[in-house]
């Protein structure tokens, strides 16, 4: 199989006194292909499904300053995020292999998730031109509400009036999440980043990462 996915954020935060508050809005785009190769005594046969769908997701998320040190450079965030996921996945006929292709209809899931944890960011280190880089350490324990998995029917197209409900793989609902990440001033007006970020949790686990480059007008 093979799937492309594509999708946008729209950040927003609002930070009083201590309190911060941020927002972050979430919209993609899926664009997926299975072919399957079907071997029967001495021959086979290949079909290929198309099909596509979109996800909407939401995150809001709370922090509190904790100053570790007198000017501010050193701070602890006990954090609380809440967030949902919705995604929606067309059917698809298969084509290829005649009657013996399948019909998968559409899958719909939505997840949301509450997490707890704390966030720690301090400046280190400084470049020529007296900027500090800036790096954060977090860890959150997650626990998931809702659907845990894909569901559809799958049938014969030879068959139409008979399928049968398929199940994806079920995950555990309460993750282990660790993140880490290093903003370091280039001139005086850019900024690489990198982060990296880890969800470890029963049956499956998942890592990432980004590098990036901002420049501040």
């Amino acid at each position: 199989g093979h799937l492309d996915s594509y999708y946008a954020n729209l950040f927003g935060r609002y930070q009083s006194k201590r309190w911060a508050h941020t927002l972050i809005l979430t919209g993609g785009w899926n664009d997926a292909k299975l072919n399957r190769t079907v071997d029967y005594g001495a021959g086979s046969y290949r079909t290929e499904g198309n099909t596509n769908g979109w996800g909407l997701g939401a995150m809001y998320e709370l922090t509190y300053d904790v100053y570790l040190n007198e000017n501010k450079s050193s701070i602890l965030q006990p954090l609380f995020n809440a967030s949902v996921v919705t995604t929606r996945m067309d059917g698809y006929r298969e084509t290829g292999g005649g009657n013996a292709g399948l019909s998968v209809e559409k899958q719909e899931w939505t997840t949301g998730t509450l997490a707890l944890g704390g966030r720690w960011m301090g400046l280190v280190g400084s470049n020529l031109f007296g900027r500090e880089a800036l790096a954060e350490l977090r860890v959150n324990a997650a626990q998931d509400l809702g659907d845990d998995r894909g569901e559809t029917a799958v049938g014969f197209l030879a068959n139409p009036g008979y399928t049968q409900q398929v199940r994806g793989a079920k995950v555990g609902r309460t993750a282990l999440q660790i993140g880490a990440g290093l903003s370091v001033p280039v001139g005086t007006q850019g900024t690489i980043f990198v982060n990296g970020n880890a969800d470890i949790r029963n049956g499956a686990s998942s890592l990432n990462g980004s590098i990036g480059y901002r420049y501040d007008f």
